[in-house]
């Protein structure tokens, strides 16, 4: 009987553990930026919790952008952010887009 008990309780503490980490990436989101950057235009790729997009894009000014270039590039101005699979709404973003490796 106890063994059953033991068996019973692990796995529901499996199932809540799973779907405590389902919960956690259920609202996050894959999205790509266009930004101004201090070294011209590129596409920035980001993973935001939906509900903190707006913010987080407001804190992209002035950080880092990866580049293998020095010195350093920094964003100046996040012009769209858009989800991963969707399209930019202005044809200089969207031409960079497909040039842009993922």
């Amino acid at each position: 009987m106890k063994g059953l008990i033991s068996v019973s309780l692990v796995l529901v503490t499996w199932a809540l553990s799973a779907t405590a980490v389902d919960a956690k990436t259920e609202d996050k989101r894959d999205y790509k930026c266009y930004l101004n950057t201090t070294i011209g235009e590129q596409i920035g790729f980001y993973r935001w919790p939906v509900k903190q997009r707006n913010l987080l894009m407001a804190k992209l000014v002035g950080s880092q952008a990866f580049s293998n270039s020095k010195p350093t590039p920094y964003i100046k101005e996040v012009i769209e952010c858009v989800g991963l699979d969707d399209e930019f709404s202005t044809a200089p973003a969207q031409a960079l887009d497909k040039q842009t490796v993922r």
